[in-house]
């Protein structure tokens, strides 16, 4: 059984460091270990022994869930004890599961279950992968007690965990796990440890921003095209697609926010502070603005305004889907990076107008605007490391109970001076994974879909997640167009994932804001197939409209139509660099070297059948507050498909700078 490792934050006064270590428990048994006899879910409950579960029972009856989990399906079931739901009752003045509404029941049931199976050997630290049957997100974290590993799922304890059953995976625990209706704002102005960057979020009505706007009233789905069975099905990639579109469009959002004790060390130690602190900053990075604003909190021009807005991202992720470092096709995606040549990164825009900011995973943590490849960081480059969840719990474990939203503690400040403008941190190639152009996609769950207990797709069918045309933020296209986020799989794709766009498609979508005031190349990443179409891809620099980068596009052409030669056939560097040369020549490049296919044989720059490819599609001067797009169109009337995968954006000091562009 695989072991999960953890990182365990001890916080020794508010104003004291950090320590780190690591839990590992190696501590059960071998025959601890439930022996999996063939019951469902609802046998498991009744036929404990110790009955331990009556209670459980009465409110998943009441909820009319019982026949569901006697079928054949796929879920995980946290089970609270007896004494967990008594508990539960006698804090609110009832004396038995008969004293609660049908209403409460339901509630109380749907927060205990998932329609995913997940075993605690399947899951890293941070918040589970998919939503409860309440649609809300749970945390999965771990502390040493006594030497003893315990876990936890939000604040309650696993006591038991990992039982397999006939239908999903059982978890015992010890409290009831319960449902806030508390926003996200509100959470993090309430958090003791936030109390100057939590009066900054409220002064500057960010929290009220955020907090104003939960779900999209307008958009209307047919509940029957929320499960992906046949008669949703697409053919992408020469195999049959199952999709499903997302119940509801939710406004979700990220947060790094520094703890009073990190401020503390920066010498803010009021709100006051944090204010001349974020006018000396902002001052020198828009100095056109230079006390224009300084009073006006709530003018997104306003330093301090600025300085909150640059730690939000409209979006929810995971802590592991920060940066793509957990699940993938049979194991890992991390185990795909080749991270002694360069560290897994995400580029992700932010609330603050016009800015972009840089997650990266580093040795094992996570860090915001560091650069660097894995320990060779100068000291003043290291970034803001991003807290675990575990980490986080340890200093307030109400922290991640929010029903728009989840934010992470950071050691260091996250600001947009210049050495992230035009230093070292941003003036670098930026690879963008596909899949998160949109904060749709990640709001939505689609990034990493999962299927689950309603979706029909079995065996060797595949799973997406589409979306409707005027409901996905940064894209434009209509409904002669399908656009979906497919699930990992074993491909030739980055990060193991692709977004599909099918039928007669024309799609435009935004790119994210780069710092202005530079020349970048832009590139498109793709898989050539021999399924695929032809298209005319178009740039739009918001001025004069849509350009045509080119000829269009064969995707079904291979690299062998534009020179491709594998390195190990040049032989020595200088021919591997004339070869380079003649493919950028006609406008193309090999994939990147720093990712592997998902069974490590060779990277995409090296792929055995010369498949992975990045047109280069426009070199230009982007300008201060200009919104850049990509425009792509289907050319041939076959309804023939693209995949795209991912683009990269170059500034002209890496493209065509004194040290020439690294290969990977």
């Amino acid at each position: 059984m695989k072991k999960i490792f953890y990182t365990l934050c001890a916080l020794l006064g508010l104003s004291s460091a950090w320590t780190v270590t690591s839990c590992i428990d190696d501590s059960i048994p071998q025959d601890a270990y439930y022996t999996f006899t063939g019951e469902m879910v609802t046998d498991y409950l009744q036929n404990d022994t110790a009955q331990r579960f009556t209670e459980f029972v009465d409110v998943l009856q009441r909820a009319e869930l019982w026949d569901l989990l006697s079928t054949y399906g796929t879920f995980t079931c946290f089970a609270p004890t007896n004494d967990a739901i008594n508990d539960y009752l006698a804090k609110r003045d009832k004396a038995s599961v008969d004293d609660l509404t049908d209403a409460e029941c339901d509630t109380l049931a749907w927060m205990h279950l998932l329609k995913v199976a997940y075993f605690t050997t399947d899951l890293g630290d941070g918040s589970l992968p998919t939503t409860n049957m309440n649609n809300r997100y749970l945390t999965l974290t771990c502390d040493t007690v006594a030497g003893e590993v315990k876990y936890h799922i939000n604040s309650s304890e696993m006591i038991v965990r990992d039982d397999s059953v006939e239908n999903g995976v059982m978890h015992v625990v010890n409290q009831v796990i319960t449902s806030s209706s508390v926003l996200l704002g509100e959470l993090v102005c309430n958090d003791p440890n936030l109390t100057i960057f939590g009066a900054a979020l409220r002064l500057t009505g960010l929290a009220d921003t955020i907090d104003s706007r939960i779900e999209d009233e307008d958009y209307v789905i047919d509940p029957d095209s929320t499960v992906a069975d046949k008669k949703h099905t697409k053919y992408f990639g020469n195999h049959n697609v199952y999709y499903r579109f997302p119940a509801k469009r939710e406004f979700k959002y990220s947060i790094f926010a520094e703890p009073d004790s990190i401020y503390n060390k920066y010498g803010i130690n009021s709100l006051d502070d944090l204010k001349r602190h974020a006018k000396e900053v902002y001052d020198r990075t828009y100095p056109q603005d230079a006390g224009l604003y300084d009073n006006d909190w709530s003018n997104r021009k306003n330093p301090l305004n600025r300085w909150v807005a640059y730690h939000i991202l409209d979006r929810w992720s995971s802590y592991s889907e920060l940066t793509v470092s957990e699940a993938g096709f049979d194991g890992s995606v991390r185990s795909q990076f080749l991270t002694d040549k360069q560290d897994i990164m995400e580029f992700y825009e932010t609330m603050a107008p016009y800015t972009i900011l840089k997650v990266s995973d580093a040795v094992g943590q996570k860090y915001v605007n560091r650069n660097g490849v894995g320990q060779k960081v100068s000291s003043d480059q290291v970034g803001a490391r991003i807290l675990t969840p575990s980490e986080s719990n340890a200093l307030y474990s109400d922290y991640s109970d929010s029903r728009n939203g989840v934010y992470y503690y950071v050691d260091r400040l996250v600001q947009y001076d210049l050495d992230v403008t035009i230093g070292k941190i941003l003036n670098t190639r930026m690879r963008i994974d596909a899949t998160t152009l949109s904060p749709d996609f990640m709001n939505a769950g689609a990034r990493n879909i999962i299927r689950n207990s309603d979706d029909k797709s079995k065996g060797s069918e595949y799973l997406m997640m589409g979306f409707k045309p005027g409901f996905t933020k940064n894209f434009i296209f209509g409904e002669d167009t399908f656009y979906g986020v497919h699930e990992r799989f074993w491909c030739n794709s980055y990060e193991d994932d692709m977004c599909a766009c099918l039928d007669n498609f024309d799609i435009k979508f935004k790119l994210p804001p780069v710092p202005s005031g530079q020349t970048y190349e832009v590139r498109l990443g793709y898989q050539a197939g021999s399924e695929r179409t032809v298209v005319q891809i178009y740039f739009d620099d918001n001025l004069t409209g849509d350009i045509p980068c080119g000829i269009p596009v064969d995707l079904r052409k291979f690299g062998d139509a534009y020179g491709w030669e594998f390195d190990a056939d040049l032989g020595d560097e200088e021919a591997i660099e004339a070869n380079d040369k003649a493919m950028r020549n006609q406008g193309y490049m090999k994939g990147p070297g720093s990712y592997t296919h998902p069974h490590g044989e060779t990277t995409m720059r090296n792929n055995g059948y010369k498949q992975c490819l990045r047109r280069i599609l426009t070199t230009k001067y982007f300008e201060e507050g200009h919104d850049y797009y990509i425009r792509l169109r289907q050319v041939l009337d076959n309804n023939a498909e693209m995949s795209l995968d991912y683009i990269e954006i170059v500034p002209k000091s890496v493209y065509n700078g004194v040290v020439a562009e690294d290969r990977y």
